[in-house]
């Protein structure tokens, strides 16, 4: 008797664990259905992109002479790290923010719907533009420059605040082979240099031969573009691809090569650019 009492005690727990566990199990799927369906069905925030909207919005309401914004690069491999620090910079009012290429870590539709839902959770309250990286696109697809361009915009494209120029060009392989980018920024700096007070360029891969401790790809070009930016007296070049913050000047130009954006924050890292006429802050 006291054998079999055992037994049907044992066959209950078991019988308890199983429904333990189904019910977890079903739970975590739910989770799963409910956040892939999110993910699937999020829109991409209205000021997210490079959509000429966001660029209009700017002009028409920045005030030309008191303005700030914000640089950060390869934020592939932590975007809540990125996040933290938009909230750090959210006291600054920045009129828009830079995300300098690779900011999904590979060239898949889920990868940017991800992304465009983790953006949309924080109700962007300014335009932030993209530059397209490496881990963005695959020119032999599933996720092509076309689709970037489709979602969030042209990936080469210029706007003015007063006098400030601001230029972003596509100079990753293999577009940087066709010197498109040159030719688009040759073309930008010869209509719009001489009337411009302060000249910016965002792009993600930095020009060869800037910096020797620069771990980075071969920028194809990098000679002509050193010559174009001389030439036009351009004040400012923002890149990335480097995973860390190096400052160089050059014939008169400051580099910034911010791609630390996605590490692991610590205190007193550079991994976030903010401008203003006050000068230049690190975060």
């Amino acid at each position: 008797m006291t054998k079999n009492l055992s037994m049907y005690k044992l066959h209950r727990l078991l019988n308890s664990c199983v429904i333990v566990t189904a019910c977890i199990v079903l739970a975590a799927l739910t989770v799963i259905v409910i956040v892939g369906l999110r993910v699937q069905t999020t829109k991409v925030s209205k000021f997210l992109g490079n959509r000429v909207e966001n660029t209009d919005f700017l002009t028409n309401t920045t005030d030309p002479n008191d303005f700030t914004f914000i640089v950060a690069g390869d934020i592939k491999n932590s975007t809540a790290t990125f996040e933290s620090l938009l909230s750090v910079m959210e006291p600054e009012k920045p009129a828009f923010a830079v995300v300098l290429g690779d900011f999904v870590s590979g060239p898949e539709s889920i990868h940017h719907k991800i992304f465009a839902c983790e953006m949309s959770e924080d109700n962007l309250p300014f335009p932030m533009f993209l530059v397209v990286g490496n881990h963005d696109v695959n020119p032999e697809g599933p996720f092509r420059l076309e689709d970037f361009e489709r979602i969030y915009g042209p990936s080469q494209f210029h706007f003015t605040i007063g006098k400030n120029l601001f230029i972003f060009l596509n100079n990753i392989s293999p577009f940087d082979k066709t010197e498109e980018y040159l030719n688009f920024l040759e073309r930008v700096l010869s209509e719009r240099a001489e009337q411009s007070r302060e000249i910016f360029v965002f792009m993600h891969i930095p020009p060869s031969g800037l910096n020797p401790s620069l771990i980075c790809k071969t920028l194809l070009g990098s000679e002509r573009f050193f010559r174009l930016v001389e030439k036009y007296h351009v004040q400012y070049v923002f890149t990335g691809d480097h995973h860390g913050y190096v400052k160089t000047i050059k014939d008169g130009t400051t580099y910034i090569v911010t791609g630390g954006g996605g590490h692991a924050w610590m205190e007193n890292t550079a991994d976030f650019i903010i401008w203003s006429e006050l000068g230049w802050k690190m975060a």
